[in-house]
């Protein structure tokens, strides 16, 4: 203790900067593992004798970094940089597949229902019934986005309620042998309405990132239309541009 107050008191940067990395430091070195929850903003401040915007500052270059998440109630969770989620190239549905077999699934609803005009539009004629799966994914505990699905009626049929805990609804129907051959995709920000800001975690209003899917099968059917409501804290995306 006595050593890490001195390296504070002797150091020339911003005293969170140089909190941060005593941290950061602590938690390449494995005091601090995935999962763990880190001393609180008032034992970081009696423990190096800061204020609490100091530690704040600090503990919000960690979480910056992907290292950390923070929570109202319970604190600040260590993550594990190399399973951290959205940093990574999505060009192809193998790299949409591999990104939800990154997390896990927790299936608000699964159920047929009545196509909804936006999915309606999507399958088509004679397409008056979809199966609907809401749900929230987590990576280590932390939530980082809700997501609705729509698939065609006949899809849906052969998918069990029970697989959805630990499998997308994308894998799945690759798991039936129907092929995935292209889709199409937007995205923009938005206000999160409350429900999906309770599911998420964050205050109502905040703005989260929505991407929109629509894949098709051969002959161009239309397959699953997806949107995905993400934390914006969780949301990085790395695209490849060629000439």
């Amino acid at each position: 203790m006595t050593l890490q107050l001195n390296f504070l008191m002797t150091s020339h940067r911003p005293l969170y900067q140089t909190l941060a990395s005593v941290l950061e430091r602590e938690i390449q070195e494995g005091k601090w593992k995935p999962g763990d929850r880190l001393p609180t903003e008032v034992e970081l401040m009696e423990l190096h004798g800061m204020g609490r915007v100091t530690v704040r500052h600090a503990l919000d270059l960690l979480r910056g970094k992907n290292m950390i998440e923070r929570f109202p109630q319970r604190g600040s969770v260590v993550l594990d940089p190399s399973l951290v989620v959205g940093m990574r190239s999505l060009d192809t549905i193998s790299d949409v597949v591999r990104l939800g077999m990154e997390t896990e699934t927790e299936a608000v609803s699964w159920g047929l229902v009545d196509a909804p005009e936006s999915a309606a539009v999507f399958f088509g004629k004679g397409q008056d019934k979809v199966y609907r799966l809401h749900g929230t994914r987590q990576k280590l505990g932390v939530t980082v986005y809700a997501v609705t699905s729509y698939i065609r009626e006949e899809l849906g049929a052969r998918i069990s309620e029970v697989d959805l805990s630990s499998h997308t609804p994308l894998e799945l129907i690759r798991n039936l042998n129907v092929p995935v051959v292209r889709g199409d995709e937007e995205i923009w920000a938005e206000s999160a309405d409350a429900q999906i800001a309770d599911e998420l975690h964050i205050p109502a209003g905040s703005t989260v990132i929505i991407e929109q899917r629509r894949l098709y099968g051969r002959g161009s059917l239309p397959i699953v239309l997806a949107t995905t409501w993400w934390r914006t804290d969780q949301y990085r995306r790395i695209s490849k541009i060629t000439h």
